[in-house]
């Protein structure tokens, strides 16, 4: 389901939760957005571990968007991604080498990419 339609029409089924980079999502906050997602008790430990992993990858990785769509529950209560969006904040990219290795040229606006030529 796009996010986008699920704001426009039912934007009270989107969770959020502010935490503090220094901090990380903390364990309260994970739990509380997976009792939100309507989680049974079984799936809730992976959620939070994935969650949490989830917060700490955007902090560490200077992200600007990191999104899960899908994010499935399985039959035996396992948590999986299926997809994922991910944004860096370009002014930060010098830090991730490893990320800026693994940029694709052929996704982007040619006009963005050129700009990014000049700086």
């Amino acid at each position: 389901m796009e996010i986008e339609e699920v704001a426009a029409k039912t934007p009270e089924l989107i969770r959020k939760e502010a935490f503090e980079p220094g901090l990380g999502l903390m364990g309260w906050q994970a739990r509380k957005l997976a009792y939100g997602l309507g989680l049974p008790g079984a799936a809730i430990p992976e959620a939070v571990k994935t969650l949490q992993a989830l917060a700490k990858a955007y902090v560490e990785y200077d992200m600007t968007l990191a999104e899960i769509n899908p994010l499935i529950r399985t039959v035996d209560n396992h948590i999986v991604a299926l997809d994922a969006k991910i944004n860096f904040d370009d002014n930060a990219l010098y830090r991730h080498k490893d990320v800026e290795e693994l940029r694709d040229l052929n996704e982007e606006d040619p006009l963005e990419v050129e700009a990014s030529n000049y700086g």
